[in-house]
């Protein structure tokens, strides 16, 4: 990020917001850790068949680290911005990556093995919360689920908030916390009012170019709802299984909370708290 004189100034946003948010209880020198999350999405409700919200909190003087050790790792490669899908399918700045070859296959493992390390050595921990599509479909054609609930997109965040913002009270830091989710998602206006009206404040969105760790949050994303994407397949094997797990077991050296919605689940919520039949 840069101020308008042109001079590097990570996260200068961010202390602002903080600033302008937490006033008096800011401080600048660390005195007071204050903590900040930032949430991606993956999948889209109309297009695929799992949705995945998923993002790291830390506090901002490790963001403000992270920040700085994720672009020199990016920087090192040649490259601007991390784009999980443009990675995986080695188009943009990672199109000449392509190839099953020992040289290409060693520099992805190891450009993403750096990104990682970058991030577990930063955040608190990850949240992050998934659905399948298709169940949810289902049950909301039988059930007010949506009216009751919330859109996918919006049921995800709030569940990521929900355990966020429990995290946080616990840890007494909750009248401190900040937390944002990546601008531009389907539904957003949906999560804006469930987040209204369960929280009493609204969501704080930025542009993804505002912040690097939405690049770390879209690869867990992503890393997840690709696993579950997987395993809904009709050749899934036992061996594809644990083979799913093994790609996912990378992200696990920050600990981490969530959980997946399926039929079960949400048939069980509409008959627990009783939501009426369409």
């Amino acid at each position: 990020m840069e101020n308008r004189g042109g001079e590097s100034a990570p996260y200068n946003l961010l202390e602002h917001l903080a600033k302008s948010t937490l006033l008096s209880r800011y401080r600048g020198d660390g005195y007071m850790a204050i903590f900040s999350a930032y949430f991606d999405a993956s999948g889209h409700p109309d297009e695929q068949d799992v949705l995945t919200v998923a993002g790291y909190v830390a506090t901002i003087d490790n963001w403000i680290r992270f920040e700085r050790e994720w672009k020199d790792i990016l920087k090192g490669e040649g490259v601007t911005a991390f784009h999980t899908t443009h990675f995986v399918s080695s188009k943009g700045e990672f199109e000449s990556w392509a190839g099953k070859e020992p040289p290409q296959v060693d520099r992805r493992r190891n450009f993403v093995a750096k990104l990682l390390k970058c991030t577990e050595t930063s955040c608190a921990k990850f949240f992050r919360a998934s659905m399948f599509l298709p169940d949810y479909l289902r049950v909301d054609a039988e059930y007010r689920l949506s009216e009751a609930i919330g859109r996918p997109y919006a049921v995800c965040s709030m569940l990521v908030a929900y355990s966020l913002r429990l995290w946080a009270f616990d840890l007494e830091v909750l009248d401190t916390l900040l937390y944002f989710y990546e601008d531009g998602d389907k539904d957003k206006g949906n999560f804006e009012e469930k987040h209204k009206e369960a929280f009493g404040k609204p969501v704080r969105f930025l542009l993804k170019e505002d912040a690097k760790a939405f690049e770390a949050a879209d690869f867990n994303a992503w890393k997840t709802r690709t696993a579950l994407h997987e395993s809904g397949k009709p050749d899934h094997t036992l061996e594809k299984g644990y083979n799913l797990l093994r790609s996912i077991s990378i992200l696990n050296n920050v600990r981490k909370e969530g959980g997946v919605l399926n039929e079960w689940s949400f048939r069980t919520f509409c008959e627990r708290e009783k939501i009426a039949k369409r």
